[in-house]
């Protein structure tokens, strides 16, 4: 039992998950029941089905629901979330009672308030909870829970920057308006205060710029002198400003949570080792390790539970505790096996002789050994991996002594096929079709023609046909599944097979065809990033930029959540305003540039204009049609607050974290530095490689055999494997100063709760 408890801790770690569970056996098995990837998933998809209400609510994007059957349906989701509420509380400690923990607090209020407003709805036919449902996207995420928490902790100081900005347009407006208020201008921008205050706002934004200057201008010239003035401070200076607050006050926040997750993980993983190490020797043997490695990844295989234990031990015989520490970060790396090219040959011997310590180690783990693995991988208790550890040391034992060798094929032919495929030549004629065919594609897209003719098919097929044999060159070269196992591989693979069965089915289909094959060839155009990729002077750009997508995911999330509220109150303010013949609107520029899709009549249309207000393009436009279709100024209000939160604040968060994030990625990527256990690991790789390569000089005829396995480490996105790299040079330095980990105090203890 002792063991699963440390399994349990372990888990959490490495997933920084910190919900206070009591490790007695009952409640032990109910939170594992509630980590297990098929209830998580399901609250996951009750959340989407709540968000997605919307859609059939009126207004609705599709025909809409009887309003008894979306009523049953939320009311569903509300027992599957306070069923989540009820499970958790059956398995934490005493002490983390679910009324002590906000997150716990606010998702009851949110039910109980929503079931009331339901209730409510039958009475009165109108709802105003519906902007509470993004609370259950934050509960079920915790990396969105940090996130808000941190734009939250941000906000006062930058609202003291927005203050201060507010203050200078403000008073500004009063100063344009009594200057060109005895000017003459068509269209009124500083007729009154608040309608001076509006234009000079959204010239901060650039938007009616220099729209609001001619009119004044062209009466006199000096008068460009304000605008210009107005825009270097407010533009220039106090937008910048806003960004450089939230630069450094949101990156300390990050940092904080950081060193408090590291806490947290280290404070875990002190108890799963204590756990562990039953007996007080302070530390583990090999057999310990792969029980619990039984128990927490069932699915690896022994060979590489043994891998990871020489690689945390060092080459040693026994894990220590700070060595145990190193878990969560190994355990976050990807490490896989692969099939290379199968004209290699393997000899554990020989490879020893030519490994680190720690690779001559694990070689009598590798070769026919890991066909044995599947028989040890099931084994859960400690009688039964004993056990299995036997049997692998005598398969390993017997793999050593009589030298087996797993041969590929030598032909002259293939050695010939493999050399041509990785010479630079085969690349770049390669990458010189895929460019030839885009500026085709493109010559042929551009001349607008309905129908493709028979000589751009012709040469078409002359492509696909090209590319499909490139296909067939790897695939002969390196095997199947080297080739499948790349993404872009896959892509192309596809994208040609699908080329080739379009031209053939055409032939007999051409009216229907013909458009499937134009969409085709604009498919084509992907592959054109695989050629900017094997350009050194971008390949880093692009590989960094490649690695902040899932870290920037959290960020995209939250600007969702952003655009539902507003999509909800504009849909409640605005719904049914806008649309053509208002006479409200005639005569306005919002009518006469045809914006009448920019409204908020549904959610779909809400998000639209939401993204159009963000951009800030004409934004202004849009907002002074929803004026003139209210018949109040107030509706203003709604405009710049979401230019405020969603352009300004939010959006100035996401430039601090790429700024921060991309320079780190950037450094790391180009002076490729890696962890002692990336280097570790990277050492038995590249021995094994280097084996590889001289064997191949050396032993070219060998006869065809089984292929061997190479453990090849890929970059992990995972976010807080991010979040790690991006603090551990200023937390490591901050601990080495100190002596000794101290939590940070302006987070707190609730901080630590609340996590």
């Amino acid at each position: 039992m002792d063991v699963l408890r440390a399994c349990v801790l372990v888990d959490d770690a490495v997933h920084r998950r910190n919900y206070g569970q009591s490790l007695e056996a009952s409640a032990l098995r109910r939170y594992v029941i509630y980590q297990s990837g098929v209830v998580q998933w399901m609250l996951r998809l009750v959340v989407v089905v709540n968000l997605s209400l919307v859609l059939f609510e009126k207004p609705a994007v599709v025909a809409p629901f009887p309003a008894w059957l979306l009523l049953a349906i939320e009311a569903a989701t509300l027992a599957v979330f306070a069923g989540q509420l009820a499970w958790i509380g059956s398995f934490v400690r005493l002490d983390r009672r679910l009324s002590s923990d906000p997150k716990h607090v606010g998702l009851a209020l949110v039910i109980l308030v929503t079931a009331l407003d339901m209730a409510g709805w039958l009475i009165y036919g109108w709802r105003f909870t519906r902007i509470l449902r993004v609370y259950f996207i934050s509960y079920n995420s915790k990396f969105i829970r940090s996130a808000i928490r941190d734009i939250r902790r941000t906000i006062p100081a930058v609202l003291d920057v927005i203050v201060l900005l507010f203050f200078f347009i403000a008073v500004y407006s009063v100063f344009c308006t009594v200057l060109f208020l005895p000017l003459q201008d068509d269209v009124g921008y500083f007729a009154s205060f608040w309608t001076g205050f509006t234009s000079m706002y959204v010239l901060r934004t650039t938007a009616n710029f220099p729209d609001v200057m001619m009119p004044f201008y062209s009466q006199n010239r000096l008068a460009a002198l304000v605008f210009i003035v107005f825009l270097c401070i407010a533009t220039y200076l106090l937008t910048s400003l806003v960004l450089a607050v939230i630069y450094n006050k949101y990156r300390n926040h990050m940092k904080d949570e950081e060193a408090l997750a590291l806490a947290l993980q280290r404070d875990a993983l002190s108890q799963a080792f204590a756990l562990l190490d039953a007996d007080c020797r302070g530390s583990l043997d090999i057999d310990q390790w792969c029980v619990m490695m039984a128990l927490l990844r069932p699915r690896f295989s022994l060979a590489k539970v043994h891998l990871l234990f020489r690689v945390l031990t060092s080459g040693g015989s026994a894990m220590h505790r700070h060595q145990f520490f190193n878990i969560v970060h190994l355990l976050n790396m990807h490490i896989e096996t692969e099939t290379p090219s199968h004209h290699y040959t393997w000899d554990p011997a020989m490879f020893a002789a030519t490994a680190s310590p720690t690779a001559s180690l694990l070689s009598s783990l590798l070769g026919p050994a890991l066909s044995h693995a599947s028989r040890v991988r099931a084994a859960s208790s400690r009688q039964g991996r004993a056990a299995s550890l036997a049997s692998l040391r005598s398969t390993a034992s017997t793999t050593t002594s009589s030298r087996t060798t797993v041969q590929g094929s030598s032909s002259v032919t293939m050695r010939r096929l493999r050399a041509l495929v990785q010479s630079r030549l085969f690349a770049y004629t390669v990458d010189a079709l895929i460019v030839l065919n885009v500026v085709l594609v493109a010559v042929e897209v551009s001349s607008q023609r309905r129908h493709i003719p028979q000589e751009e098919r012709t040469s078409e097929m002359v492509f696909s046909g090209l590319f499909f044999l490139e296909a067939v060159c790897k695939i002969s070269a390196f095997g199947a599944d080297f080739y499948f196992a790349d993404g872009w591989n896959r892509f192309d693979f596809l994208l040609v097979s699908l080329t080739l069965s379009d031209i053939v089915v055409s032939l007999a289909f051409s009216s229907f065809f013909n458009n499937v094959f134009r969409y085709l060839l604009l498919l084509r155009v992907i592959r054109l990033w695989t050629t900017m990729g094997e350009i050194k002077r971008y390949r880093v750009l692009m590989s960094t930029l490649w690695q902040l997508l899932p870290a920037l995911a959290t960020y995209a999330v939250v600007q969702f959540m952003v655009f539902f509220v507003y999509a909800i109150l504009g849909m409640a303010l605005f719904g049914g305003l806008i649309h053509d013949g208002n006479p409200d609107l005639a005569g306005t520029v919002f009518a006469d540039s045809g914006y009448f899709l920019n409204s908020f009549n549904d959610v779909g249309y809400a998000y639209v204009t939401l993204f159009e207000l963000m951009v800030v393009n004409n934004w202004h436009v849009i907002a002074e049609g929803y004026v003139a279709a209210s018949g109040t100024e107030a509706a203003w209000l709604y405009f710049i607050s979401f230019n405020v939160i969603g352009a300004l604040i939010i959006i100035n968060i996401v430039i601090a974290f790429i700024l921060e994030a991309f320079i780190i990625q950037w450094e790391l990527n180009e002076s490729r530095s890696k962890t002692p256990l990336e280097n570790e690991l990277e050492s038995f790789v590249l021995n094994h490689h280097q084996y590889m390569a001289q064997f191949s000089q050396v032993s070219p005829e060998s006869s065809t055999g089984t292929p061997d396995v190479v453990w090849s480490v890929k970059a992990n996105h995972n976010i807080a494997y991010f979040l790690q790299h991006m603090f551990s040079a200023e937390l490591a330095a901050e601990e080495a100063a100190s002596e000794m980990f101290v939590l940070p105090n302006d987070v707190g203890a609730s901080l630590r709760l609340h996590h």
